[in-house]
């Protein structure tokens, strides 16, 4: 793990590790096996603690902070679950059915701990992010074999779709758990949209000039929300997730 992520998420580290304990509970000894595929461990540590950690990140900034463990735990089965399912599409023929399956398998625990965690009032809004998200990911899947570049318009809807949704809900899920006032979740939703924007954009290969709009808008967003705690590793996270430090990052399926 980069020495700059360790210290970005140093504030929650207890809080990660409690995660971390929650989902080994859930899944026992399969979790394990899952997390040995080939196929995940180039951006492990870079994609997995971030799924995470921006929720953590987010909660740490209210009162009930530790409460945030919960919706952490969600997104990062998300994220799992989902990376699994996009990886069906891209990797070798052989591997696909089996990448399915552990895709579905995660998502089937996602439920089971919604309905254990008593939070199946959350079921519709993560059912929506996870549409809204393999919708993103095949709209990409698509211009990539089409000889004409899309739009930036379309391209922008499809990342939307794709990785601001993803930020944009574990920010306003942190916020929620923590304690936040309705505001403050609707200010937290923004900015985690437009990160996701600019994240999308770097590792669909843009220019860096289209990031930079988005983590001002984020940045702008973030400014309006008044809180006793410093915001300074959400504003860190920009340059974290608009320029990852290995090659690995950039090139990852989220």
């Amino acid at each position: 793990m980069e020495r700059g992520l360790k210290d970005l998420f140093a504030p929650v580290k207890e809080e990660l590790e409690a995660v971390d304990r929650e989902l080994e509970k859930l899944f026992r000894s399969s979790l394990r096996r899952l997390f040995s595929q080939e196929t995940l461990r180039s951006s492990e540590d870079f994609e997995q603690l971030l799924s995470a950690g921006i929720v953590l990140l987010v909660g740490d900034l209210f009162a009930k902070s530790k409460n945030a463990v919960l919706p952490a735990m969600f997104m990062k089965l998300i994220h799992l679950a989902t990376r699994f399912h996009h990886l069906s599409m891209v990797e070798d023929k052989r591997q696909e059915q089996l990448l399915i399956l552990g895709g579905d398998y995660i998502y089937a625990h996602l439920f089971f701990a919604l309905c254990q965690k008593n939070c199946l009032h959350l079921l519709e809004r993560l059912s929506n992010l996870i549409l809204m998200m393999n919708e993103g990911f095949a709209h990409q899947e698509v211009f990539k074999k089409k000889v004409a570049e899309p739009s930036y318009e379309n391209l922008i809807r499809s990342i939307e779709k794709h990785y601001g949704n993803f930020f944009g809900e574990a920010c306003a899920l942190g916020a929620l758990f923590a304690g936040a006032e309705e505001k403050d979740q609707k200010l937290l939703f923004h900015f985690g949209i437009n990160m996701g924007i600019a994240h999308g954009l770097i590792k669909a290969g843009m220019d860096s000039k289209w990031s930079y709009i988005h983590v001002e808008k984020a940045l702008d967003f973030l400014s309006q929300l008044k809180t006793i705690k410093s915001k300074a590793n959400l504003e860190k996270m920009a340059s974290v997730l608009v320029y990852p430090q290995s090659g690995a990052e950039r090139c990852a399926i989220f």
